[in-house]
């Protein structure tokens, strides 16, 4: 199971949000980026008392690498050095 199959059997991202106190949007980065580990407990419990029984620690370590992340562009102006433009 993928991190998207987590969320949606959680509520979806929006509703795993609200059960989470964190923000939708955050959650809907996890659809990509995978689940933090910091919120497994807090997932784990909720999986629990919805009675969802196949998300295991062992399925959010599954998904947690998700899609790698494109590097963050650094400097501007088309990152070209003053000097050689």
């Amino acid at each position: 199971m993928d991190s998207l199959g987590i969320i949606e059997r959680l509520g979806g991202y929006r509703g795993l949000a609200g059960s989470l106190d964190e923000s939708p949007a955050v959650v809907h980065h996890w659809i990509r980026r995978g689940i933090p580990a910091r919120v497994w407990p807090r997932v784990l419990k909720l999986a629990e008392a919805k009675g969802v029984a196949d998300i295991t620690i062992e399925a959010l370590a599954e998904a947690a690498p998700g899609v790698p992340r494109r590097p963050r562009r650094r400097g501007g102006a088309g990152d070209v050095p003053a000097a050689a433009a």
